[in-house]
């Protein structure tokens, strides 16, 4: 049997078979709902989603925004948070339920740390036992930390 027998062979066994199987999260991360009918990307994400929600109940948290956009830098990187917490006490933070680090998420991370406009929230582990793992405070204004690095250069 030839090379373009083969492929044929292959494509019409394929094609015999139907419909596609459903295609699989990279990370194994299964997209789920809860009773309310909101989607969340993983697990652990839906389980911190419910100990906000809880902290809304009693009246710690105001308001609680899924999938916030947010830009990074100057050159408009755009980072989209897992929620926005709107507390009592008026100063919003955001929350990111983490399952896999990745580069692009370490990426980020640094930039949150220059130019993130307040604190951020990181929870890893299991849907069954989140823990949160890092708070990441901001320093400061991105261009004050610019500028800061430049007049060091200009005294160099």
């Amino acid at each position: 049997m030839s090379f373009k027998e083969f492929k044929k062979h292959i494509e019409r066994k394929a094609a015999a078979k139907g419909a596609k199987k459903p295609a699989r999260n990279k990370y194994r991360a299964k997209k789920c709902q809860d009773d309310a009918g909101r989607t969340y990307d993983s697990q652990l994400e839906r389980a911190v989603y419910h100990m906000y929600a809880l902290m809304q109940k009693a009246g710690d948290v105001l308001e609680i925004q899924q999938q916030d956009s947010i830009y990074l830098t100057d050159a408009r990187i755009l980072y989209k948070p897992d929620f926005k917490i709107i507390p009592a006490s008026g100063d919003p933070y955001w929350v990111e339920a983490k399952g896999v680090k990745t580069a692009v998420w370490n990426i980020k991370r640094r930039l949150w740390k220059s130019y993130g406009p307040g604190r951020l929230e990181v929870w890893e582990g299991s849907y069954t036992r989140p823990k949160l793992t890092e708070t990441i405070i901001p320093m400061g204004d991105g261009k004050e930390k610019q500028n800061a690095n430049r007049k060091k250069e200009e005294t160099r």
